[in-house]
């Protein structure tokens, strides 16, 4: 068996007769400059083993053993303490070379590699060395020891002389102390001018020849060279000044030339050495015109800036923007004094002003939308500087255009335009350019070229960005031209006047609808009609059809999309209002025969899920009008319908809501990904952009930006704004106290429901624990309309009184007593059937509509007759499409997370054709979950205001910690 180094966590292997091995052997390899690396050898081993990467951990073990000698254990010690835990194999050095070297040497198994004899021995007879110079690789030097009788320095300290015969190690005896004689040794090879400056350094403190000069150089003076001045600018990384880009900064460092040899400001020494063909010249430095340089350029309003390592450079005080201003105001005066500017010390340094900027707009060649170009312009010569906005952009990694323009305005950037020659632009030439464009484009606008391709809409956003900017040369057709001005101030609507055949009178308000209507059609352009509910978008929608009748446009039929309780209402209005337009009603399981009969009708009216059951249908046809009324129902992407109405063939399309967002502003995203997909960037693109900012961060910039680009598109007028001859609303909160049963009940319930949701979260955190947590939420919201309706030991929660139907029960005698009519609504039809207990017992007279209800139009006669005094309504099921001016109350029995759902409902009373004051209850149990949902309430109303009116200072979120408070004891949290 040969005894090998064991692993860490093995022991010592024994010899062929089991007895341990005797001493270590120590091999010493010599290596270049000084080096001496140690190896360890074992009896019987031919090789010496070289200790590996896991040194330490090899001593570690090694040094546990118990067959070596108390001598070992010092070496093998001071190995230890000299080795590194990355180092690769045991090197000898330093002080504790020298003395390991000794020890290795005096027990008598240490040896040269591959040298014979008995062993190295210690010379106590020191052994003269000296400094020389030796010539590597036919031009560099290297510094090197020189011994007699072929012995190889070693650097140890002191250094010690090896006897390349493998006999002895004696001391070295050298002029110099130790730390100058190592440095010496470890010079390596260099350039002829850097030996010169690494004998300067070494020698100071000698007396000249006892360190030898490098062979073959001459030392000359020269004397009254007076210096050039250079002002060389470079982008050096100053986070500390740049923090908010983390953008280079552009630094002018200040240097001198003498002879062609540049020295940096204030770098040390008072003579600049320079070497050429093995001479070096020495040139007293002009101290005090060095001082008058650096004094001009702070007298021009440069100041010093710390490089780091003593060095300074020098900026303006207004940091990377203010470069642009310098220059243009200061660079002709300096140059004419003499000074150099240059840009990274060899190229020519050209600002660029104001006017070289280039922006044009102008048509592909293949005549199918535009290209945008931006660059800039000097002596005939133009550059695109599309590839370093598209880096920029890459840079900067922010999707707010506020934070761009701030990066783009604190920019001073160099491009190689020419050969030999880089011109400076600051970044706040094109900011305001900029910050348009990538409102118009994500995620990254300018792709990498050297142009934009833009489409006709496209093409007009940039230019109603930029029609007052003299630098942006369009080259674009009239058509265009009259988008953006479309863009930048809406469509021009005229007085509609009179519409042939239409058998009403409009409102002043109505007519401009019917006006914007029919100037969107005249542009091609598809919108959104978002008037308040009761304002008569059905009737205005009605009349623009009876228009486009009339003026010959109706050459295909137009497809009406509206919610299933709406069919009848429209067909209504439609025989009403415009007897002229033919309606075909799709409808029922013969429906497939009104699709043969297509051709002959103006006006084709389905639903929502017939339309997505008969897609086959109606992707054979073209329509000259899709028109979806409630189109809040499309406000989830992904849902099957939406995608189906997105593939239906139409010249144009309009979207008719009273509420386009609802909840979040994906909603209205959704609304523009169907009238012009892609206008708002994609799905994920609109959320990074607008949706976090905006709901999120409470961007104001953002929000406006939404607001501008969506306004042309979107007409909404509030009752408040149009409807003055509408008698007043009053809205009064009824906080109801719960009886002390009831509220240990939801003590009770809040609390267990709140573990759940923790728990739950905690788990699989806020996105997977929705379902849990609506869950959660409404069994809070029921224990607080009717402890029965939780269903929870449902027994024993029989005995448990309701606080609110209480209060409702006795407020709805004195409500009828006085001759007022009652609409009551609730999203728990479960609510509305204890409702109906109450009433019958107390003989008040009631109809009611859920989703269950077949035929609505029959509860919806007999209120507006009078028959009944109070109507229950589940919030879904009738909180649209219904016409009941007849009532002047409403009740919210409880409150709904969107204010935009209750407001509708509302609207069922309070629009046009009410003449009497309306007045609504909202009930919430006090200090409960209702009371933070109408917080919450509040918050949405102003997202909504932000972007539709484009005045909300409201934002939008739902964190972990709101979820957090919506299950805390109390009232309203503020972070709700």
């Amino acid at each position: 068996m040969i005894p090998c180094l064991p692993e860490p966590n093995l022991r010592v292997p024994t010899s062929l007769s089991g007895e341990a091995p005797a001493g270590l052997g120590y091999v010493l390899v010599p290596g270049p400059r000084g080096a001496l690396e140690c190896r360890l050898s074992f009896p019987g081993d031919t090789v010496p083993r070289q200790v590996s990467i896991d040194t330490k951990k090899r001593l570690e073990v090694l040094l546990k053993q118990s067959f070596l000698e108390s001598v070992d254990r010092r070496i093998l010690m001071r190995l230890y303490t000299m080795t590194s835990r990355d180092q690769v194999g045991l090197q000898v050095s330093g002080e504790g070379g020298y003395q390991v070297i000794r020890e290795m040497l005096e027990c008598g198994r240490c040896r040269l590699e591959g040298a014979g004899g008995d062993g190295l021995r210690w010379c106590e007879e020191a052994i003269p060395i000296r400094p020389g110079w030796e010539l590597v690789a036919g031009e560099r030097l290297q510094p090197v020891w020189q011994a007699p009788r072929e012995g190889v320095v070693i650097g140890s300290a002191p250094l010690v002389v090896l006897d390349r015969e493998g006999r002895f190690v004696a001391p070295g005896e050298c002029p110099m102390p130790v730390g100058v004689a190592l440095a010496w040794l470890r010079g390596g090879a260099m350039e002829p001018w850097d030996a010169v400056e690494f004998h300067r350094k070494l020698g100071r403190g000698f007396s000249e020849g006892e360190i030898p000069a490098p062979p073959g150089i001459e030392t000359r003076g020269l004397e009254g060279v007076r210096p050039g001045f250079v002002l060389d600018l470079q982008p050096v990384t100053l986070l500390e000044l740049n923090e908010a880009v983390g953008r280079p900064l552009p630094v002018a460092r200040l240097r001198f030339d003498y002879c062609g040899q540049w020295i940096e400001a204030g770098a040390p020494g008072e003579v600049l050495r320079l070497v050429e063909n093995n001479g070096v010249t020495e040139i007293p430095r002009c101290v005090e015109e060095e001082a008058m340089a650096r004094a001009e350029l702070e007298r021009r309003g440069l100041v010093g800036v710390s490089l780091g390592g003593g060095a300074v450079g020098w900026a303006p005080e207004g940091g990377a923007g203010a470069w642009h201003g310098f220059l243009l105001e200061h660079q002709g005066a300096l140059e004419a004094a003499g000074w150099r500017i240059r840009f990274d010390g060899d190229r020519r340094l050209r600002v660029v002003p104001e006017e070289a900027r280039r922006v044009e707009l102008r048509p592909v060649e293949s005549g199918e939308g535009y290209e945008l170009e931006i660059g800039v312009e000097l002596s005939g010569s133009r550059v695109s500087l599309l590839p370093w906005l598209h880096q920029r952009m890459r840079e900067v990694r922010v999707r707010n255009p506020e934070v761009i323009r701030r990066a783009l305005e604190e920019t001073f950037q160099g491009i190689n335009a020419v050969p030999g020659e880089t011109w400076l632009f600051a970044g706040r030439q094109f900011a305001g350019i900029v910050e348009r464009v990538f409102e118009l484009h994500d995620p990254n606008p300018f792709g990498g070229g050297e142009r934009i391709g833009l489409s006709a809409l496209r093409a007009a956003e940039v230019m109603d960005a930029f029609a007052m900017d003299p630098g942006v040369e369009p080259s674009i057709s009239g058509s265009v031209r009259g988008l953006a001005a479309v863009l930048r101030d809406g469509v021009k609507v005229e007085d509609c006047g009179s519409v042939p055949g239409l058998q009403a009178s409009l409102r002043d308000y109505q007519r401009f609808g019917v006006g914007w209507l029919r100037a969107m059609a005249d542009r091609d352009l598809n919108g959104i009609l978002a008037d308040d509910m009761g304002l008569g978008k059905t009737l205005q929608t009605i009349a623009h059809l009876q228009w486009e009748k009339a003026a010959g446009r109706l050459t295909k039929p137009v497809l009406l999309v509206v919610p299933t309780s709406l069919m009848g209402n429209w067909r209504n209005e439609v025989a009403k209002f415009a007897p002229g337009l033919t309606v075909l009603t799709l409808h029922g399981e013969g429906r497939a025969m009104g699709f043969r009969a297509m051709e002959a009708a103006d006006l084709v009216i389905t639903t929502y899920g017939l339309v997505q059951r008969d897609e086959v249908w109606h992707r054979e046809r073209e329509y000259s009008w899709v028109i979806l009324d409630e189109a809040q129902f499309i406000k989830n992407p992904t849902s099957k319908i939406t995608k189906v109405l997105a593939r239906i063939r139409c010249g144009k399309r309009l979207c008719l809501t009273g509420t386009p967002v609802e909840n979040h502003l994906g909603e209205l995203w959704a609304l523009f990904e169907f009238l012009m997909p892609g206008y708002l960037g994609d799905r994920e693109t609109f959320k990074r952009r607008f949706r976090q900012p905006i709901e999120q961060e409470n961007s104001a910039v953002m929000r406006e930006i939404l607001a501008r680009r969506v306004r042309p598109f979107l007409l909404r007028r509030t009752k408040k704004e149009v409807a003055t001859e509408l008698p007043p609303k009053t809205v009064v909160l009824r906080p109801v106290e719960m009886t002390r049963r009831q509220r240990e009940v939801y003590d009770h319930v809040r609390a267990a429901m709140q573990l759940k949701v923790r728990a739950e979260i905690a788990e699989k955190g806020l996105a997977r624990s929705k379902f849990v947590i609506l869950e959660a939420l409404t069994k809070l919201r029921q224990v607080c309309c009717d402890p029965r309706l939780a269903r929870m030991g449902e027994e024993g929660l029989k005995a448990v009184h309701s606080a609110k139907l209480a209060e409702l029960m006795s407020l709805l005698p004195d409500l009828i007593r006085d001759d007022h009519r009652v609409l009551i609504f609730s999203q728990f039809t479960s609510m509305l059937a204890l409702i109906e207990e109450e009433l019958r017992a107390v003989r008040i007279g009631f109809v009611t509509l859920t989703g269950s209800t077949v035929d609505r139009e029959r509860p919806v006669a007999d209120f507006q007759s009078g028959k009944v005094p109070v109507f229950l309504i589940s919030l879904r099921a009738g909180g649209t499409g219904l016409n009941l001016t007849e009532a002047d109350t409403v009740i919210h029995y409880d409150p709904w997370w969107n204010p935009q759902i209750e407001n509708q409902a509302t609207d069922r009373a309070y629009r046009i054709g009410q003449q009497r004051p309306v007045f609504v209850h909202k009930m919430i149990a006090a200090e409960s979950v209702e009371e933070k949902i109408v917080a919450m309430q509040e918050r949405k109303a102003e997202l909504a205001a932000g972007i539709l009116g484009g005045s909300g200072e409201g934002e939008m979120a739902f964190s972990e910690e709101d979820v957090e408070s919506l299950f805390e004891p109390g009232g309203p949290a503020t972070s709700i």
